[in-house]
């Protein structure tokens, strides 16, 4: 193919697109998209509410050429059903995709991302999903829904699912590569039987360093014990009451977030000395106090969040006990301590 072809090639991606898609085209090559879906919808409306004409002579070209991440996001509530043929040049050369509420979008070219690493695909339904399997170079993917056969991305390094059947918790456990895995409420809807089911699977993931189980209700904690190079954990929002199953991670863990349980006595946390980052927002159950003796051993950490979600407290009342013990966190660089009862933060 000669330049003067290949170029021209690249010009059709924008003159061949209509309005809407150059618009989508235009914010990306002009802005700053991030590599995360909660800013898509910041950004779109962000854009809808200047909603900017474009300039007629608006210099494209180089930047569509060098252009490796695409957000897409439904601008105008009334959708896209495909993806321009025009873009197939495009689409073969992005390594980041973001598709975001783009809910009449019925398919994705999937043959032409042969160089994707990242696809972030979180509220959206599409009627050729099984095609996902083939891109085996996938090394990050968020989606909402898994109705194929994931363990054939054997790169995949990064996942991100809110909705797996039972017959699918197999698969996850031969996902060799895999090193974070986040499962945020992935139990709403299963059975006990089911919730066993995954966590006997996740029990066996032992290559994983970072887990999420945020809002996974009835999993059962005995199954992180061997997760003996779990860097990040997140078990918020369980309302568990017993920390121990936690103090086989002790010696592995930077990021610890408990936020939102019901424990009793965090005490054992001082055993985490590698910790860099402690949420213990809302973490204690009821009228129980935090005692934060434990601070004294850890050294290392840079955020910590002892926050309360109840409502202000009165002045004899305190969410915390021994908050002096901040000052053995040299390392501090960032804390959150709202509603806590704190009084001053001299020490």
């Amino acid at each position: 193919m000669t330049d003067q072809r290949l170029i021209q090639e690249w010009r059709d991606v924008w003159e061949k697109s209509n309005e809407k898609f150059k618009k989508v085209l235009y914010l990306n090559l002009t802005t700053d998209m991030k590599e995360k879906s909660e800013y898509y919808e910041y950004y779109s409306r962000k854009y809808q509410k200047k909603n900017p004409n474009i300039p007629k002579d608006f210099d494209y070209l180089e930047k569509l050429m060098s252009l490796k991440s695409i957000s897409l996001f439904d601008m105008d509530d009334i959708g896209f059903n495909y993806l321009p043929k025009c873009w197939k040049i495009l689409l073969k050369q992005l390594e980041n995709l973001n598709v975001f509420r783009m809910y009449n979008l019925k398919a994705l070219p999937f043959e032409h991302l042969t160089n994707l690493k990242r696809l972030s695909i979180p509220n959206e339904r599409l009627d050729n999903l099984d095609e996902l399997e083939n891109l085996t170079g996938l090394k990050e993917l968020e989606i909402c829904y898994i109705n194929f056969d994931i363990q054939k991305l054997i790169g995949l390094r990064k996942l991100k699912v809110s909705h797996i059947r039972t017959e699918h918790f197999e698969m996850l456990k031969k996902m060799k590569n895999l090193k974070s895995l986040n499962l945020y409420e992935v139990t709403h809807g299963h059975t006990q039987e089911s919730i066993k089911s995954l966590s006997k699977a996740i029990g066996e993931m032992i290559q994983l360093e970072e887990l999420n189980l945020s809002g996974c209700y009835s999993i059962n904690l005995n199954c992180l014990r061997k997760l003996k190079n779990l860097k990040s954990l997140n078990i918020s929002r369980l309302y568990e009451t017993k920390f121990k199953p936690i103090i086989a991670l002790a010696n592995s863990l930077k990021k610890l977030d408990l936020s939102y349980n019901d424990f009793v006595d965090l005490h054992l946390l001082s055993r985490f000395k590698k910790l860099k980052s402690l949420n213990l927002r809302s973490a204690m159950k009821k009228e129980t106090i935090l005692d934060l003796k434990f601070l004294r051993s850890l050294k290392k950490l840079e955020y910590f969040e002892c926050s309360s979600h109840s409502k202000l407290l009165s002045e004899k009342e305190k969410w915390v006990r021994n908050f002096s013990c901040i000052r053995f966190c040299q390392n501090l660089k960032k804390l959150y301590c709202e509603s806590a009862g704190v009084r001053s933060i001299k020490s």
